[in-house]
């Protein structure tokens, strides 16, 4: 057990900084970029068992980084599709617009700016096909 746990501690020191460098890459989400790397490595000390070696062990790993980027690309789609229900007013009627809430970040024209570019870019990237798209991203 101590070899296998020596052998995964040197294949992530070794391919940390690609799977950091790939998913920011794939994904542009700084800030999901530790989560979806610890998701990586969970899903490598998981399959390494089941890992036939044909391949080199970062070829595994790569693929491993495309379908958690891919995962989190779901993900965000499905976000930007929610609709948020208005909140309902004092007359018992829905407000469409929500006044008092501090904002921390962007104003909301950047916001606009950086969602329609994002929702453009996923659009176009989901014309493709599954292999020409992989190949844009990476």
């Amino acid at each position: 057990m101590r070899d296998s746990q020596a052998q995964f501690e040197e294949i992530v020191r070794e391919h940390q900084a690609m799977v950091f460098r790939t998913l920011l890459r794939l994904t542009g989400d700084r800030e999901q970029v530790e989560d979806m790397a610890q998701e990586c490595f969970l899903r490598l000390y998981r399959g390494l068992d089941s890992f036939r070696g044909q391949a080199k062990v970062s070829t595994y790993l790569y693929r491993i980084v495309v379908n958690v980027a891919q995962d989190a690309w779901k993900r965000r789609r499905k976000e930007r599709a929610a609709i948020a229900e208005p909140f309902p007013d004092e007359d018992g009627g829905t407000s469409s617009w929500i006044e008092g809430f501090a904002c921390h970040g962007p104003d909301a024209e950047h916001q606009l700016i950086d969602r329609q570019m994002w929702e453009a870019v996923d659009a176009a990237l989901l014309e493709l096909p599954a292999a020409e798209r992989a190949v844009l991203v990476l």
